[in-house]
């Protein structure tokens, strides 16, 4: 079974993230502090035949608060700037928004093209196990089975394969009977999408809020019933997000498994009375 854990790049840049931003604050915290105890600027310009200049910008410009903050200011955009040029701190940043300012990470045809690979690779896959080929193989597989959640489990594990080498994506999952998922460890969150996704019939993915928060996982859920018992099917992972596509493509992959089943079972019954 396949699982995907935080590498140490995502530990790398999740330091490199934490050392930015205490730098950052520090520099913030230094310019507030000198701007509270600088002091005040005396006025030495001669009022009479002085010049716009010298009764406008001269004051300001040597103004002590005003050249600390275009100094601090200087700081922070340095400080920005260096962050931008660090890979591993936006190795998934599409986008930065400083102030006024917008950064653009990633190119958008190069993301358009690969979001359009993945969600042709997807749904290639639920049109693969739709040929009679695959059914076949499938029923092959499964006509000595006798509990249905051993069907589940086959083509999960068959989807988590085609994942793992089609899109290098991972993921772990659990196939269990309610009573069982009732009692799991699983986020309170996911326990509450439970009815949702049984009376929907489709997947329901549960994302994380923050993907920098490699300690917690995505979730895709799904509910299948058979002959009056229901089973969870829990797909989990840390870094990939679980999308609408996932949702077909599971929960359909998901019904063909118990239809390819309840053949099997049909074909083994046929073969009993032949003998």
């Amino acid at each position: 079974m396949g699982s995907e854990y935080p590498t140490q790049k995502d530990w790398l840049r999740i330091a490199v993230l934490t050392v930015y931003s205490i730098v950052f604050f520090l520099i913030v915290a230094s310019a507030v502090w000198q701007l509270a105890t600088v002091s005040p600027a005396s006025s030495s310009s001669n009022a009479s035949g002085s010049t716009i200049t010298d009764l406008v910008v001269r004051p300001i410009v040597e103004n002590p608060r005003v050249q600390i903050i275009f100094e601090y200011i200087f700081y922070l955009l340095v400080w920005l700037f260096l962050f931008l040029l660090f890979p591993v701190a936006f190795s998934r940043l599409k986008r930065l928004k400083f102030f006024q300012f917008e950064f653009e990470i990633e190119e958008k045809e190069k993301h358009v093209i690969e979001v359009l690979n993945v969600t042709t690779s997807k749904t290639a896959l639920l049109s693969k196990f739709a040929t009679d080929k695959e059914e076949v193989q499938f029923i092959r597989e499964v006509q000595h089975m006798t509990d249905v959640k051993e069907a589940l489990q086959l083509m999960t594990e068959k989807i988590q394969d085609y994942y793992e080498q089609q899109l290098g994506m991972m993921f772990e999952y659990e196939v269990v009977t309610k009573e069982e998922f009732e009692q799991s460890h699983v986020p309170r969150v996911v326990k509450k999408s439970y009815p949702l996704a049984k009376e929907s019939h489709e997947a329901v993915p549960i994302n994380k809020d923050n993907l920098d928060q490699l300690y917690k996982r995505n979730f895709l859920l799904s509910v299948k019933t058979y002959e009056g018992q229901e089973y969870a099917i829990v797909l989990s992972n840390h870094l990939s997000v679980f999308d609408e596509y996932d949702m077909f493509v599971v929960s359909g992959l998901l019904s063909l498994a118990i239809k390819y089943f309840e053949r099997a079972n049909v074909l083994q019954f046929l073969r009993d009375l032949s003998q």
